[in-house]
C-alpha cells in the first residue's frame, strides 16, 4: 500500500485499486483505465524488470543456474574443461611413442 501512496504504479496494484474505485463510484471508464493506467504501468514494469530484475539474476544466481542466453558460453567452457582433463598414461619400459591418451 505504501507503494501506491508514494505515487508509484504497478500493474497488479492497479488491477485491484482502480476496479475497487470504479465499484465505489469513481469517474473512471474501463477504456480510460486500460489506456491511461494499465498499458503505461505494464511498459514501466517491463522496463524496470529488465533494468533491475535481469541483472540481479545474472549476478546473484547460483552457479548451477544458467540463463538460456548463456548456454553457448557454458557449452564452450565445458568442452574446454574436457580438453584440460586429458591424461597421458605410459606403461613401464615403453617408449613415449607407445603412450596412450585417455580423457577422464
Amino acid at each position: 500500500m505504501l507503494f501506491v501512496f508514494l505515487g508509484f504504479e504497478h500493474v497488479i496494484v492497479n488491477m485491484y485499486y482502480i476496479p475497487v474505485g470504479m465499484l465505489n463510484g469513481a469517474d473512471v471508464s474501463s477504456a480510460k483505465y486500460i489506456v491511461q493506467s494499465l498499458i503505461p504501468s505494464f511498459i514501466g514494469n517491463l522496463i524496470g524488470g529488465c533494468l533491475l530484475g535481469l541483472p540481479m539474476v545474472c549476478f546473484y544466481a547460483p552457479p548451477h543456474f544458467t540463463l538460456p542466453i548463456f548456454n553457448k558460453a557454458q557449452a564452450a567452457a565445458e568442452e574446454e574443461r574436457k580438453d584440460d582433463t586429458t591424461v597421458t598414461v605410459t606403461t613401464a619400459g615403453a617408449s613415449p611413442a607407445g603412450s596412450v591418451h585417455t580423457a577422464v
